[in-house]
């Protein structure tokens, strides 16, 4: 009786022992799940700048609203929408330079932006013919959409999802195992790759333009991709072995030996000490 307490303690730490070592088995596995989408761009941004210096600020912002005007009225043969077309307010800054080493007021700088949006591409040609004609000075950039891009992302997320599943299914296999239910879900979100405009505008007299080819504007498709990290439970011997311990099938077929022979090995040693100990438990009642 009196080595009953130590053989109690010595059952506990080893109790302990075996809850850590069933924590450290536990098993998953982590996929990630990658999906790409390409589509065709049918759609484009253009945003245009305007900007004059004058020594007068009047005159400065004459000039710009006269260029931007004209734009304005040229473009109407596109027959565009009214909401494709947005023309910023006046920005008016003093210009400054520095000479000898001292800075000279060089004039007023009058700016405007000019943003286009164009729904048919085949259209492109003529309106950056038109902005050169109305003296638009810079074409900020191009940016080719496509329309319901909705679509095309949840595709990449549904790759994604079905990546990251046949990843799994794949490794899982071939460890001898199963896929078990998903543990955890880390979603690293949609993204849409866009390619800068690549475009060439005919640098030559207005005359010269006439007689040649119309200018080309080429462009690349437009990437949808999406990511996704997943984590599982294995399956191993009709064992689900997960962040919540073990959980196995019972067999309806009758074998000789305790009932939890199926189990691990180290579920069928805690099991023997919890019953080791609750038969200490009851000699001490006795």
């Amino acid at each position: 009786m009196t080595n009953l307490p130590l053989a109690i303690c010595v059952i506990a730490f080893m109790l302990s022992s075996l809850s850590t070592q069933t924590q450290a088995l536990d098993r998953t596995i982590i996929t990630s799940g990658t999906g790409e989408v390409f589509a065709e761009p049918n759609m484009a941004e253009i945003n245009l700048q305007l900007e004059a210096i004058n020594l007068d600020g009047n005159r400065a912002k004459s000039d710009v609203d006269r260029r931007v005007n004209r734009f304005l009225s040229a473009i109407k043969r596109l027959d565009l929408d009214d909401s494709s077309v947005v023309a910023s307010t006046l920005q008016l800054n003093l210009n400054y330079e520095y000479r000898n080493q001292a800075r000279v007021f060089i004039g007023y700088q009058a700016s405007r932006n000019v943003a286009v949006t164009l729904e048919k591409l085949d259209l492109l040609n003529q309106l950056m013919d038109i902005a050169l004609d109305s003296g638009i000075d810079q074409i900020g950039h191009i940016q080719f959409k496509v329309t319901n891009e909705n679509k095309y992302q949840r595709l990449a997320q549904q790759l994604a999802i079905a990546d990251s599943k046949k990843k799994a299914a794949r490794l899982a296999t071939a460890y001898g195992a199963t896929l078990g239910p998903i543990v955890q879900i880390q979603y690293q979100g949609a993204a849409t790759h866009v390619p800068e405009a690549q475009f060439r505008m005919r640098s030559m007299s207005r005359s010269a333009m006439q007689d040649k080819a119309p200018g080309k504007y080429l462009h690349n498709q437009l990437r949808f991709s999406d990511h996704i990290n997943v984590i599982f439970e294995l399956i191993i011997d009709n064992c689900a072995v997960g962040s919540g311990g073990f959980k196995c099938q019972v067999t309806k077929k009758r074998h000789r030996g305790p009932p939890w022979r199926f189990l691990h090995p180290v579920q069928q040693t805690t099991i023997s000490l919890r019953l080791a100990s609750l038969s200490l438990q009851r000699q001490l009642l006795e």
